[in-house]
């Protein structure tokens, strides 16, 4: 009522003049017009204060979060590119632009004018700079930048076609070339033409970006087959009567032509002979592609396609957790807990997993026996997840064997069976995506209860990480739907483009704008600056052309424009700036009287039926037969596959360290527990033992102590607190403070433990260990693999104890791993490894001989042997002519990590592996072949 009263000027025109002077003369009338007035001008102040503290929030977080990232040891991809290009701007670093130009003579960066000014001064410093031109390096360096500045579209997340601009600039000052791309390879001449002629018009998108005419390709496309002709009418509009009707009135179109297509009249071919044309293959929904601006556009229109009973496909915007298997999941794990609570029995047997209607609930309460069989299967599936973790305990309740038993459910059948055809495989993923995720969570939380108060609480808050999203349905077809943000890059035989003749808010007075300052910085701001609010809406609508540009060159063979039905409604109105208007980008070319036609598709009147794809009958199915083996000539091996192939075709069972996670990214145990249990330790009551026997034992536990070792600085124990706590309660570990003192103590036992030659930790540089040394070494020709590994087990035997068969079915190209620790020691360069295996609860069982026991049984004298070839190959590389390895190689340290004491060598082994020995190996294992260098 008060914005009513605010705009009395304008409600009235001149035939009702006395009227509006009478209003205007009422006392009341007079009140409610200056408190609207007051109201307004309140809000515009409120309007700026809400951006001026998210301006505060926004430069408090720039601030800030570096400096809390520092703290925790942790840091940003953009954090990590601002420091890269402030170290390559200092003088002083020059040499360090230097070697990475010399490291990487050529590059190219693709997709250059999304780059922002970091990245670019990355680059610049590294290939631009004039050291780079001058012609000092041994090789000259080549830059090769690839980009469309008229998809600059990601102003949002940080690109900047100004940095484009200036480099381009930049290059061309400094004589470089510029190639132009002017032949479209996608699309079929008719629209190329058709979309050119559009766009010529109106050639400024902004920014400096001026659109170049394009010529089709002389390639042959596939026809588009229509009853109007061979590729007909390629640009088309779809014209409104009511805004609300563009997404209803899209999935009708696309219905219609998916009809056409099924009698046969709409799809690709080819030109005959006689001048007629062929429909050779039919139009299928895999061909239409949706696109628009937002995602609340594409709702609607999955809305219409699902009630017609058309497929489609979306890129995953849904968490997992939100899916209905989470709490299908969240159901079961509550009557696992409380198996013989019927209610929650009864509750899971009813929905997707049990699968059971009414009836079969009611005939199992009259019986019991069925219902006690559940119960007694959920408390058999808890006792394996506290044992052995949630996928043992999901081995159990899916496990088929009792389903032939009333009232038994098979919980993968039930899901793929009451979901429907539409809906089952989306289940079916959730449930194995949820199902995984779970299990890793397991090794960080101790025991079931938090590990369903972890799941509850996931699905209140809906993550959307990496790990969270859900998965794509393997060969997933229909309709494509997603952004034009998106859809960059792709192409859709049909597409439909929504959201481009809609007008966008004009930036208002009280908006963070971005402007550019007189440096040419972007920078941010809310004061109102007249020249700063223009400069802002110039950056908006230049990126909006750039958006309809992407949208209007991913179709190959037709487009269609959905339109509003009368432009004028898109001019402002009123005397609220904020209700202003700015034109669409479609109409700033459309409205140019661009000599292009348009024709219009005739709007539906009538909901129609759903869609029936089914046409006649299917044809039958054919497979093609297989004629030779796939080629896997570059497959990666590692250490703990190869101790996998040991197991699997030998007889001799090999043991394994039950905590080793930090030798590869797969646990060695993992591959060994379905072949043999761990060995049980005789000792019902550890609490009177040193931390270092009784610390928690499995894979998060290994895990733990290996990131510990790599991250403590043993010169400065003032810091290790914090890092254990973190890394405590990140592995579920912590306990107590006192834990924390303890694990000090056996800290300082561990640095000051002597290794060779009176080494140890605590007088290592920290910045001067090589930590978590990756590895990848090329294995030479894949036809000498199986004969390679025999040649190793003969080398072995020569030195260590028989190792268990390596039997290679499979040509491996590389070999990969990592090293814990390289250090060097008297000018020469050791390897250490950190092994966690409990080998007893006495000082005593960690003499040289229980570790060479441990050794043998677990084969890590091959583990030691591959690591001292890949330090072999990598300072053969670094070094050069200068290497010599029986100076240089100092030998390998296995550190078993409970038994090592401060000032002994306890617990240390050591093992200098003779020069032939690894020269012999390294031949085995590939040695660099010509122009091949292991990536270390």
């Amino acid at each position: 009522m008060l914005r009513a009263f605010g705009k009395l000027p304008s409600m009235f025109g001149a035939p009702g003049k006395s009227l509006r002077e009478w209003m205007e003369q009422q006392p009341l009338t007079q009140v409610l017009a200056r408190l609207a007035e007051a109201t307004t001008t309140l809000n515009q102040h409120f309007e700026q204060l809400k951006q001026a503290l998210r301006l505060r929030v926004l430069t408090t977080v720039r601030e800030q979060l570096p400096v809390r990232l520092a703290a925790q040891g942790e840091t940003t991809f953009g954090l990590q590119m601002r420091h890269l290009a402030h170290a390559l701007g200092q003088e002083e670093r020059r040499s360090l632009a230097r070697t990475i130009r010399q490291r990487y003579p050529v590059a190219m960066v693709d997709e250059f004018q999304d780059t922002n000014g970091d990245q670019d001064r990355v680059i610049a410093q590294i290939y631009r700079h004039p050291d780079a031109l001058a012609g000092q390096d041994r090789e000259p360096a080549t830059l090769i930048l690839v980009g469309d500045p008229k998809q600059a579209i990601y102003g949002f997340r940080g690109g900047d076609i100004r940095t484009y601009n200036a480099a381009r600039a930049d290059i061309l000052a400094k004589k470089g070339r510029l190639l132009s791309l002017a032949v479209n390879q996608r699309s079929v001449a008719p629209l190329v033409q058709a979309v050119d002629a559009l766009l010529q018009v109106r050639p400024e998108l902004g920014d400096e970006v001026q659109y170049q005419p394009v010529q089709p390709s002389a390639r042959p496309h596939p026809a588009l087959v229509c009853p109007q002709g061979v590729n007909a009418g390629p640009l088309r509009e779809l014209r409104m009567v009511d805004q609300s009707d563009e997404a209803v009135q899209t999935a009708w179109a696309i219905r219609q032509l998916l009809q056409q297509a099924r009698a046969g009249t709409l799809g690709f071919g080819a030109l005959k002979a006689d001048g007629r044309a062929c429909v050779e293959q039919p139009l299928r929904p895999d061909d239409v592609a949706v696109l628009a601006v937002g995602h609340h556009s594409l709702d609607a229109v999955q809305a219409e396609l699902e009630r017609l009973h058309i497929p489609y496909w979306r890129n995953a915007q849904t968490s997992v957790y939100a899916s209905p298997m989470a709490r299908e999941l969240v159901q079961l794990m509550e009557a696992m807990l409380n198996p013989w609570q019927h209610s929650l029995l009864r509750r899971v047997l009813s929905g997707l997993l049990g699968g059971h209607s009414l009836a079969e609930l009611q005939a199992l309460e009259q019986s019991r026996r069925a219902l006690n069989l559940f119960a007694e299967r959920l408390s058999q599936a808890s006792e394996q997840w506290s044992a052995r973790g949630s996928l043992a305990a999901w081995s159990v309740l899916a496990d088929p064997r009792d389903a032939t038993v009333q009232g038994q459910p098979r919980f993968w059948l039930n899901v793929a069976r009451l979901s429907g055809r539409t809906q089952a495989e989306r289940h079916l993923i959730d449930l194995r995506h949820l199902l995984e995720n779970l299990h890793q969570q397991h090794e960080r939380v101790a025991g079931p209860h938090h590990l369903l108060a972890w799941l509850q609480q996931q699905i209140l808050r809906q993550p959307r990480g990496e790990g969270d999203v859900q998965r794509p349905v393997p060969a997933a077809s229909g309709v494509r739907l997603m952004t034009i943000h998106a859809s960059k890059g792709l192409e859709f035989p049909v597409v439909f483009v929504l959201g481009l003749d809609k007008p966008a808010r004009a930036a208002d007075a009280g908006d963070l704008k971005f402007f550019q300052d007189p440096q040419g910085q972007s920078r941010l701001s809310v004061e109102n600056h007249e020249e700063r609010v223009a400069q802002h809406q110039r950056r908006l609508d230049s990126e909006k052309r750039r958006l309809a540009y992407v949208a209007l060159t991913r179709p190959s063979h037709r487009l269609y424009l959905v339109l509003q039905a009368d432009p004028a409604k898109s001019s402002s109105s009123g005397n609220n700036k904020k209700d202003e208007k700015t034109p669409s980008p479609l109409r700033y070319w459309l409205e140019a009287g661009a000599p292009v036609h348009l024709p219009s598709e005739p709007l539906q009147e009538h909901a129609p039926e759903p869609y029936d794809p089914r046409s006649g009958e299917a044809p039958p199915l054919t497979a093609r037969t297989r004629r030779r083996l796939t080629h896997r000539g570059w497959l990666t091996t590692s250490y703990t596959a190869l101790m996998r192939q040991a197991q699997q075709h030998s007889t001799t069972v090999v043991s394994a360290e039950e905590d080793e996670t930090a030798d590869d990214e797969e646990s060695l145990q993992d591959a060994l527990t379905a072949v043999t249990a761990p060995r049980p330790v005789e000792a019902p009551d550890l609490s009177h033992l040193p931390i270092c026997f009784r610390f928690a034992r499995g894979a998060a536990a290994g895990d733990c102590l290996h990131q510990i070792l790599e991250n403590i600085d043993p010169r400065h124990p003032d810091k290790w607190p914090e890092l254990l706590e973190n890394r405590l309660r990140d592995a579920g570990l912590y306990q107590s403070p006192g834990q924390i003192d303890e694990l000090q103590g056996w800290l300082q036992d561990i640095v000051q433990a002597e290794l060779r030659d009176q080494a140890r930790l605590a007088d290592m540089d920290y910045g001067q260990r090589l930590r978590e040394r990756e590895f990848m070494l090329p294995l030479g020709r894949h036809h000498d693999a199986t004969t390679r590994w025999k040649k190793i087990q003969q080398l072995l035997q020569a030195h260590r104890p028989e190792l268990a068969a390596l039997t290679v079915y499979q040509s491996e190209k590389y070999l990969k791993g990592s090293i814990d620790l390289v250090y060097v020691h008297q000018e020469r360069y050791y390897i250490a490894d950190y092994k966690s295996n409990l080998l007893g609860l006495e000082d005593g069982d960690y003499d040289l001989a229980h570790m060479q026991a441990c050794m043998d049984h677990s084969n890590y004298w091959l583990q030691a042997l591959i690591y001292q070839v890949a330090l072999h190959r990598l300072l053969r590389w670094r070094l050069g002519a200068a290497y010599d390895p029986a100076r240089h190689l100092g030998g390998v340290c296995y550190l078993f990590l409970r038994g090592m004491r401060a000032g002994r060598a306890q617990g240390v082994l050591f093992w200098s592996i003779p020069t032939d020995l690894l020269l012999q190996a390294d031949q085995c294992l590939g040695q660099a072949l010509p122009g091949e260098t292991g990536k270390t």
